[in-house]
């Protein structure tokens, strides 16, 4: 029905100015009449999801390209994951691949109501270390997971609880949230958190069973 363009980049090139990898954005996530898509090429974008008209555009800090000096060209830093956008109460939360940091966005005009800055790439800000994962929200609070799951306040992005497994286990792969959990696969187990950090029940692993888990209602 229709095709837009949001914007337009450039990656890490070699000696031919030929691109060395493809560029690949978040899946698309529709609120309301909202289709709302982060570009991992610098913008995040809100179209309308019936005519394709641009309602905003917001330009993002990106990791720096270096020059290309040899046939080797040098790859640009990567840390989150590719997650689709999160939605709740009117605010948008979209962790691009090309930046170390975690947006907060107002929907409807896509101001900047906070930001996160993962701290092996600044480490002036503590909260965040290895994340990757945005795993879900409820109401008033955002989950994310990497070598451990960080729990911070979708008002103001400040952290409200961290966990880790124990140091002999380790996070493989991404987690879920239900309504009253967070579900969280390591090398051993499927443990379960409540929403305040609390650990619950948990589920021990044969060993071919870690990975990715889906949660459906």
């Amino acid at each position: 029905r229709w095709r837009t363009n949001v914007c337009s980049g450039f990656l890490e090139m070699n000696l031919f100015n030929t691109p060395t990898r493809e560029s690949v954005g978040t899946p698309v996530t529709v609120w309301r009449d909202t289709a709302l898509y982060c570009t991992n090429m610098g913008v995040i974008a809100a179209v309308d999801a019936r005519t394709g008209r641009i309602r905003w555009l917001k330009r993002y800090r990106q990791y720096p390209i270096g020059p290309t000096r040899d046939i080797h060209a040098e790859r640009m830093q990567r840390s989150w994951s590719n997650n689709p956008i999160l939605v709740q109460g009117g605010r948008m939360i979209a962790a691009p691949t090309d930046s170390p940091y975690l947006y907060a966005l107002e929907i409807e005009t896509g101001k900047e109501l906070w930001t996160r800055i993962r701290n092996h790439y600044d480490q002036r800000d503590p909260v965040l270390e290895q994340e990757r994962y945005l795993l879900g929200v409820n109401p008033d609070t955002l989950f994310v997971s990497g070598e451990g799951v960080v729990a911070l306040d979708l008002a103001n992005g400040r952290k409200r609880w961290s966990w880790r497994p124990e140091s002999s286990d380790h996070i493989m792969g991404r987690g879920g949230v239900t309504r009253d959990a967070v579900y969280v696969p390591t090398k051993t187990r499927l443990a379960r958190l409540t929403h305040e950090g609390a650990e619950g029940k948990t589920w021990k692993w044969t060993d071919r069973d870690p990975g990715n888990i889906l949660i459906a209602d």
